[in-house]
């Protein structure tokens, strides 16, 4: 038979257990409304919502934000792993947090694709940082294998 672990690994691990399910459906959930947001942008496209725009903005200024907006999430891309290999790996007790704190950065880009396509009623702006944001969940989705060897290895030295 295989060997079960002490009392206070299998605590431990229900403990996570518990907490990366509530993680989970946190961003579910926001994964969620990125696909809420595209339905808002296809009603609008359609003239079911709102009316056209008097004074959409013009292209260049439209070119330039998307541009600083992609830029945005690189830069989010760029934190969220130093959060996720530096912060995470050293403390993972902060897990659960920095998760979260992830996954709302994460959708960061689809909200800024949503603006400037109400700004411009250019769909394709917000289809492209909707892919970005989409990127970034499933890059730094939380993976419960990960989070195991995380607080298992935390434990093994601190009980040494």
């Amino acid at each position: 038979m295989g060997k079960s672990p002490p009392p206070d690994e299998t605590v431990l691990l229900f403990e996570l257990k518990k907490r990366y399910l509530a993680v989970n459906f946190i961003g579910l959930g926001l994964i969620s409304t990125v696909f809420l947001y595209a339905a808002l942008v296809e009603l609008v496209k359609r003239g079911y919502l709102l009316g056209p725009l008097e004074q959409p903005l013009p292209a260049s200024l439209s070119s330039l934000l998307f541009s600083v907006f992609l830029a945005l999430a690189a830069v989010i891309f760029l934190f969220a792993r130093v959060l996720h290999r530096r912060v995470a790996a050293k403390n993972p007790r902060l897990l659960p947090p920095i998760a979260i704190a992830i996954l709302a950065l994460s959708e960061i880009p689809a909200v800024l694709g949503l603006v400037l396509f109400l700004l411009s009623r250019q769909s394709i702006y917000f289809y492209s940082l909707m892919c970005a944001s989409l990127t970034l969940f499933y890059l730094f989705f939380p993976r419960y294998d990960q989070w195991e060897q995380m607080v298992l290895a935390d434990q093994k030295t601190g009980a040494e």
